[in-house]
């Protein structure tokens, strides 16, 4: 029974280990956050009022910008990853919204670094 339980959490890790997110699936991941808000079926946003919010040109072209400033430092743990994610020059950025925990392919938010 021992060697089975071993063999079962020597898999998983093995598991976790293949699977760890890069800095570039995580990046993918942020972008797609970032710019999910700006699409629109009426090509423009709807505000929680039901007021007609900016033109999806426009926060196209915010949410563009955004992603080229996005900063990310990974601490790699081998069968997970910490990225801590700013906004920003190099050392000069904002975090947001703190840290991302990368584990089987999937960036989760954290609230702590």
């Amino acid at each position: 029974m021992f060697r089975f339980l071993l063999v079962v959490l020597l898999l998983g890790a093995i598991g976790l280990a293949l699977t760890n997110p890069t800095t570039d699936d995580v990046r993918a991941q942020v972008n797609a956050r970032m710019a999910a808000p700006a699409g629109g079926a009426a090509g423009d946003i709807q505000t929680p009022g039901g007021q007609p919010g900016l033109p999806q040109a426009v926060t196209s072209a915010l949410s563009d910008k955004l992603q080229g400033e996005v900063q990310i430092e990974r601490t790699n743990y081998y069968l997970f990853s910490v990225y801590k994610v700013s906004l920003g020059g190099q050392g000069a950025g904002t975090p947001v919204p703190g840290c991302l925990i990368g584990i089987a392919k999937q960036a989760v938010p954290y609230d702590k670094c």
